[in-house]
């Protein structure tokens, strides 16, 4: 019963998080500057009518579903944030890109690819001339989230793992921008002191990038060891047996024709 209420608890507990941040934020920054006439007046003043009317744990549950509401849009998963800072670094030409998974699992990914393949050809991929152990690497790390879907039909107790630190991942990602971005617009209000929470911010994302990591850490050691397969990476590795065999029939041929031009020699250098 709990097993199957936790996946459900992980979904909710990000948006609405993030959304009581916001609107906490948002009450906060507006605090007496909301007017008391007009429009904008009348609707507070109905709100807060309302309120009374209908009670406290009726207004929290309104409060949680708005809250719940705003935090569902301005939400971003991990792989967003991943593809996002990439395009933003190759905007800026920079080399060096954001890291998806440890060293380590990449290390396992171009073994893996070298051991099923018996070879380190190159390959085109994307438009480019690439070693075969890194283009799968880089065609694995596009394809993360038909591998997850992979994962969860082949095996469910791993898939539950990764599911939990992605889950983890998400939270802290998101919690930390939007702490952020409410620390940024509560230090217009009340004072650059409130900057040095985004120290806090930045700890809580960088922690939950780790858990991002992590979590595409399992999604290859199952890759590796053949729980689940990745159609890109097959179609690479098939490429790279293709090209492989091709290379050893011409090199046979070429053999062949040089074995068959010095018999020929050798018949006619005697004569000579």
């Amino acid at each position: 019963m709990l097993t199957s209420l936790l996946p459900g608890l992980r979904d909710l507990r990000t948006p609405l998080a993030t959304g009581y941040i916001w609107l906490i934020s948002a009450c906060l920054a507006l605090r007496g500057h909301l007017p008391h006439n007009g429009a904008l007046g009348d609707i507070a003043t109905q709100l807060h009518h309302l309120s009374k009317y209908v009670g406290k744990p009726t207004t929290l549950a309104g409060l949680s579903f708005l809250g719940y509401v705003l935090g569902a849009t301005l939400e971003i998963s991990c792989l967003a944030a991943y593809r996002g800072a990439n395009r933003a670094l190759v905007v800026l030409r920079r080399k060096r890109r954001v890291p998806w998974t440890t060293l380590a699992a990449k290390n396992d990914l171009r073994a893996f690819a070298i051991d099923a393949s018996d070879t380190q050809p190159v390959v085109s991929f994307d438009g480019k001339q690439m070693q075969l152990a890194d283009a799968v690497v880089d065609v694995v790390s596009g394809s993360l989230e038909q591998a997850a879907v992979r994962l969860q039909a082949k095996n469910k107790e791993l898939y539950s793992e990764y599911d939990r630190l992605r889950s983890e991942a998400d939270f802290r990602i998101n919690v930390g921008i939007a702490f952020t971005a409410a620390t940024a617009i509560l230090s217009c209000t009340y004072g650059a002191q409130l900057a040095v929470a985004v120290v806090a911010s930045a700890l809580l994302i960088s922690r939950g990038w780790r858990r991002f990591v992590q979590s595409n850490e399992v999604l290859v050691q199952a890759l590796v060891s053949k729980e689940i397969d990745s159609s890109a990476a097959d179609y690479l590795l098939n490429l790279a047996r293709e090209s492989a065999q091709q290379r050893r029939l011409m090199d046979d041929e070429e053999a062949a024709t040089r074995a068959k031009a010095q018999r020929r020699w050798r018949r006619i250098l005697p004569k000579a």
